[in-house]
């Protein structure tokens, strides 16, 4: 059982717009919950295939923006892409015998989420805010996976495997040549969140040349394709940032396990040449904030004396 989705949500302001009074808010959200399940049936002389598959996956991306050379509005200006996502899939093999060569229930959930918030160039002199800019770009992905392998017999595969995968990229931009020098408070932020969990149990199965239960959560690094979470806030060149409260500028990412993450367990039976369960889990991180060349940033400042 595959279920899966691959969305494009825009929310956007074109170039060279104009604004008066009042406040403007552009805000892109996604929120899809993904359920994938498979069970494999009873019977024996199964070779080649596994006895249960499922898995749930997400490509999707997320964006919102303003463009280029527009003249934002005199109040509070808030531009936010959220993401909140959520994978599932669990995999039962039942009462299957005579399994040679795969894992009798094999279950996947992956996600691959880029989220952008954004405010484009300026030239220096459009009329800017005097009230709140908020930039931000928020991620929060779930990924469970859980299988189950029924009683019989395995040889040279695992009898029971899950694997959770993550990668996003959660961008919060501002860009080159602004003039937002009479700001109220300034806020970029760009924050990722990955949850995950992954239990395999293999408590009817024999296995011999492999692992009983196998639990693979990778969130990880920048290598050859694996999965990265990256989160970046960054300000182009030659723009002027000056607030009479707090400037704040953020890039975050977190991980954490789930109630789901309940490990592997080996069951009864044979396990030779391989370890009747296993567990591994990596985490890496990717975060970077970017203030551009001829930046000026100033926060507290009196209104009467702001440049």
């Amino acid at each position: 059982a595959e279920t899966s989705v691959n969305t494009n949500v825009q929310a956007l302001v074109g170039d060279n717009a104009i604004f008066g009074n009042g406040d403007l808010g552009v805000y892109a959200d996604l929120t899809p919950v993904l359920h994938a399940s498979a069970s494999g049936g009873a019977g024996a002389g199964l070779y080649g295939a596994n006895a249960a598959v499922a898995g749930a996956s997400n490509t999707s991306t997320l964006l919102a923006s303003i463009g280029n050379d527009v003249v934002l509005p005199s109040g509070n200006v808030a531009i936010m892409a959220a993401s909140s996502t959520d994978q599932n899939s669990s995999a039962e093999g039942i009462t299957v015998g005579g399994i040679l060569a795969v894992g009798a229930a094999d279950s996947t959930s992956t996600s691959n989420i880029t989220s952008t918030a954004s405010l484009g160039d300026g030239n220096g002199s459009e009329a800017a805010t005097s009230g709140n800019l908020t930039i931000t770009a928020t991620g929060k992905d779930t990924n469970d996976a859980s299988s189950t392998a029924g009683s019989g017999g395995l040889i040279a595969g695992n009898a029971s495997l899950a694997t959770t995968a993550s990668t996003s990229t959660t961008k919060a931009t501002v860009g080159q040549n602004l003039d937002l020098d009479k700001l109220a408070n300034f806020s970029l932020v760009a924050m990722h969140t990955t949850n995950y969990g992954g239990p395999a149990n293999s408590i009817n199965a024999a296995a011999v040349g492999a692992s009983g239960a196998n639990v693979n959560n990778n969130q990880s690094s920048t290598a050859d394709p694996a999965p990265v979470s990256t989160t970046a806030a960054s300000i182009g060149n030659g723009s002027k940032i000056e607030t009479q409260g707090d400037l704040h500028v953020e890039a975050q990412s977190q991980f954490a396990s789930d109630s789901n993450n309940q490990g592997a367990t080996g069951g009864a039976g044979g396990i030779a040449v391989g370890n009747a369960a296993g567990v591994a889990t990596t985490l890496t991180a990717n975060n970077t904030t970017t203030i551009g060349t001829g930046v000026t940033l100033a926060a507290g400042l009196n209104p009467l004396y702001a440049t």
